[in-house]
């Protein structure tokens, strides 16, 4: 089928080695089966990447987001496939000691802002990431991309912006980043919309990523004020993870005893001395904060 996108996917989260302890500790009920539950074919999946010599299958996993033989072939969202992927594990984990572990692992905040010009008045806006969509096109490696998803932009003229008390003003509306997670994900845009041929298009420009990122000229240093909003905005956060979705409901009982038992043997690293060059079908790259010890 057309899964290219999702195996690059699943490879990426494989890779992650704290993404793949958590899954592993994932607590499955007894009388689940992989075909209906997607934390247990997920565990399954990785465990057979991990240990196989051969290929792997993904097709309990599709079974258990409920695809059939049609949708496999047909080409679906990366991004948002990983949301989906992300937000249904979450919500398995709620009620049990990992409830926290992927938001801790892969949730960042941006600010986002308008600031007005000629007046003394800002609107900050505080949203939660999981990953970043960076556009490839135009820029020649990460922080070129980087440095244009935080571009601002001048809301002047016939678009200028309601200020509560000033009126219309002219004013500067972007994002700043401010709080990165430990390991974060970056989602590059490879694909355009070509009005004269009335169709998607692949751009497989070249592009570079280093092998250090330092981010800090990226990250808002924040007021004392804005940290203490941004607390609030992840409690609020944290008990809306917590509360019931639907139907959902989580075993809690003696579910941990079925989590899987793995010891992680993959030691290897690899490091560049220099800027490397992303293939041009690439369209997800994953980095990792060096604080974090991913060895244990």
């Amino acid at each position: 089928g057309a899964t290219c996108y999702m195996n690059s996917l699943l490879q990426t989260l494989f890779h992650t080695r704290l993404f793949r302890h958590v899954v592993y500790q994932m607590p499955i009920p007894r009388d689940v089966e992989p075909a209906d539950s997607i934390p247990l074919a997920l565990q399954r999946l990785f465990y057979n990447l991990q240990h196989s010599a051969n290929g792997v299958s993904t097709k309990e996993l599709t079974r258990s987001f409920g695809w059939n033989t049609v949708d496999a072939f047909v080409q679906h969202d990366a991004q948002e496939l990983s949301r989906v992927l992300l937000d249904n594990l979450i919500t398995k984990m709620q009620g049990t000691p990992l409830a926290e572990e992927v938001p801790q692992m892969l949730e960042g905040y941006l600010i986002n802002f308008v600031r007005c010009r000629d007046v003394d008045y800002q609107s900050l806006r505080y949203e939660a990431f999981y990953d970043l969509s960076l556009q490839v096109k135009g820029c020649r490696d990460v922080e070129a991309s980087l440095r244009k998803y935080l571009e601002t932009e001048l809301l002047d003229g016939e678009n200028k912006y309601r200020a509560e008390h000033h009126g219309l003003q002219a004013a500067h509306k972007g994002c700043c980043f401010a709080q990165l997670p430990p390991v974060l994900h970056l989602q590059l845009c490879r694909w355009e919309y070509d009005f004269r041929r009335d169709a998607m298009t692949k751009v497989n420009d070249r592009y570079e990523f280093p092998a250090v990122l330092d981010m800090n000229p990226y990250v808002q240093q924040l007021t004392a004020e804005q940290r203490a909003e941004l607390r609030k905005v992840q409690r609020v956060a944290r008990r809306a993870r917590a509360r019931p979705k639907g139907d959902d409901k989580t075993d809690t009982g003696d579910a941990n005893e079925d989590a899987m038992d793995i010891e992680d043997d993959d030691e290897s690293e690899t490091t560049h001395a220099s800027p490397t060059v992303v293939p041009r079908d690439a369209d997800r790259l994953v980095i990792l904060d060096d604080d974090d010890d991913d060895d244990d």
